[in-house]
């Protein structure tokens, strides 16, 4: 599946229904647990940085260059608030990119969901 998607022909897995198990494999959850419109992570960074992640991903083959710039420019931005400032959680990483922007009079959020064209969905949290 790699090698397809290395090459641009991408498998789709993200668009396939998926059982989300507990350690006892009890289902948690199901369904298309990683739909394209969901993956916007950006008010999970914290949790996502505490556990040990240091590499993000972000789809940007057949999106806009404007899409590629905001994404881009928002993760750097809020990686490196909650580098600089570790005590930060996900509850303030989202008061943060909910406040408005005075010159722009849009909220980080609000910006980002606006460039992403499957929709516009944002999940605030996450329900197991």
């Amino acid at each position: 599946m790699d090698v397809l998607g290395n090459r641009g022909l991408c498998a789709q897995a993200c668009r396939l229904p998926y059982d989300l198990l507990d350690e006892k494999e009890n289902i948690l959850n199901k369904g298309y647990l990683l739909s394209p419109k969901d993956l916007n992570g950006i008010n999970f960074l914290s949790d996502l940085i505490k556990v040990g992640v240091k590499c993000f991903k972000i789809e940007g083959r057949l999106k806009s260059p404007e899409y590629v710039a905001i994404t881009t420019r928002f993760y750097r931005k809020y990686i490196d608030l909650i580098l600089e400032n570790p005590n930060l959680d996900n509850n303030k990483i989202l008061e943060l990119i909910s406040k408005k922007n005075a010159k722009t009079n849009m909220s980080d959020l609000e910006e980002i969901t606006q460039v992403f064209n499957r929709g516009g969905s944002f999940r605030k949290s996450v329900t197991f």
